[in-house]
């Protein structure tokens, strides 16, 4: 007498879902990105997730992941914005090759065609590249000068 093939019960495909749901959600969320820019003469004015607000000047662009925010806080920038951020976990612009982390401050940051400026208005504001790292405070400014970083107060 043959056997038959036994078959699969509804069961088995839906936990098989449930299973592929779960391992797909965080790599969704992860790569799932959002972009913001801002057009010659124009401004943009861009609240994040947690309620920072980004103010990007002309010919300027910011992307972030809104479904992964609350795990990481990170914002990729072209051109020059204006940040007002939330306090909370680490807030890092990555511009270039130059990384700027902060905790809740105001700050600028101007990256264009070699140029880069970070200047801090309130709060602390770390500015790193790959070899080198400078703190800001209130009124001070970090530029780089055929890639070396140099901090400096502004009046």
């Amino acid at each position: 007498m043959e056997e038959k093939p036994k078959r699969k019960s509804l069961w088995f495909y839906a936990a098989a879902s449930v299973d592929a749901i779960i391992i797909l959600l965080p790599s969704l969320a992860f790569f799932y990105t959002t972009t913001e820019i801002s057009g010659r003469g124009n401004h943009l004015s861009v609240i994040l997730p947690d309620g920072s607000k980004v103010e990007l000047n002309a010919e300027s662009e910011i992307s972030y992941k809104p479904l992964w925010w609350y795990i990481s806080r990170n914002v990729k920038l072209d051109g020059e914005a204006y940040f007002e951020v939330e306090k909370g976990s680490t807030f890092n612009v990555q511009s270039n090759q130059y990384t700027v982390s902060v905790l809740g401050t105001s700050f600028n940051v101007f990256s264009r065609s070699g140029k880069f400026d970070v200047t801090c208005l309130t709060g602390k504001v770390n500015v790193s590249d790959k070899s080198e790292s400078v703190i800001l405070t209130p009124n001070m400014q970090a530029s780089s000068n055929e890639g070396k970083l140099k901090a400096l107060d502004i009046e």
